[in-house]
C-alpha cells in the first residue's frame, strides 16, 4: 500500500477570528498563503483576529 503525501498549508498555527456584532468565533486552522491576512466577513462587516 502506498501512502500518497499531501502538501501542508503554508502556515499551520491556528487564529481565531470574532465577529464584534453577533460574537461568533471561528478558527482557521490552514491558510493558503495567497495573502498574508485573511478577510472573514459576518454580519457584513470583517471579523477581527482574537489575541
Amino acid at each position: 500500500m502506498t501512502t500518497k503525501k499531501t502538501k501542508k498549508a503554508s502556515s499551520t498555527k491556528k487564529k481565531q477570528y470574532r465577529c464584534k456584532i453577533c460574537d461568533l468565533l471561528v478558527t482557521a486552522e490552514n491558510f493558503c498563503g495567497c495573502r498574508k491576512e485573511c478577510e472573514i466577513i459576518c454580519c457584513g462587516k470583517v471579523m477581527t483576529p482574537v489575541k
